[in-house]
């Protein structure tokens, strides 16, 4: 039996209750936003580093960190 190949996997992350309370305030604070990006990249080298990228006058041009920090 082979294997499916073009199958996607659901792209899944844990999010901490203080990176949600960010989010929420974030969310919050920019009412007129509708949409939120979150990214994550591995460039610290000791963990996950979290941002939130939203668009108020030009495509992307917010970014805010909500790396929680606590748990490295």
């Amino acid at each position: 039996m082979s294997k499916n190949k073009n199958i996607i996997q659901p792209l899944q992350f844990e999010l901490t209750r203080v990176q949600i309370e960010k989010l929420a305030q974030i969310a919050d604070h920019f009412k007129e936003v509708q949409e939120f990006t979150i990214v994550r990249t591995h460039e610290s080298g000791i963990g996950p580093t979290d941002r939130v990228r939203f668009t108020l006058f030009d495509n992307n041009d917010s970014n805010v960190d909500i790396t929680d920090v606590s748990n490295w």
